[in-house]
């Protein structure tokens, strides 16, 4: 690898961390739900989004996914069952598990959290060019296919 290309991998390391921890900030999901219309907590928002496009779900799936203990989704999922906004049915599979669907008022929080995301979606990439935003989504398709491709590679013997 040559210097400029170590620097390159640097910049977009570092570029990647920057968006990511923008993305992720608390701050910015709370925003995003008040600019949906929902009073949602960051953690809520995340949970809604991920019954919403990957449901019904275990808790278990949840708190993998968000990297964080099944106590905390417990918490989690109660302020969204107070809302209506999710329910725990339990597993056909396994009578000991329970799914997380979203329910009708959820869907339509959900679908209002979408439309935030496209608002700041079409307000980050005005000034782009369709051709731009074109290539922008392959890279970043192909770069989450990598990803996730390396995370699921058993461990290298080492």
């Amino acid at each position: 690898m040559s210097p400029t290309d170590r620097q390159q991998s640097i910049d977009l390391l570092d570029s990647l961390k920057r968006v990511l921890a923008k993305w992720t900030n608390p701050r910015f999901l709370e925003r995003m739900g008040r600019e949906a219309g929902l009073d949602l907590d960051a953690s809520a928002v995340t949970v809604l989004t991920l019954a919403w496009r990957h449901g019904p779900l275990r808790p278990s799936a949840i708190a993998e996914s968000m990297a964080t203990g099944a106590s905390n989704v417990s918490k989690i999922l109660a302020r969204l069952e107070a809302q209506d906004l999710v329910r725990r049915d339990r597993d056909p599979e396994d009578a000991r598990a329970t799914l997380v669907k979203v329910t009708e008022n959820g869907r339509a929080a959900a679908t209002r959290l979408d439309d935030a995301g496209v608002l700041t979606m079409e307000h980050m990439l005005s000034k782009w060019t369709a051709r731009q935003r074109t290539e922008f989504l392959v890279s970043l398709q192909r770069f989450e296919a990598t990803t996730i491709d390396m995370v699921n590679e058993p461990p290298k013997e080492g």
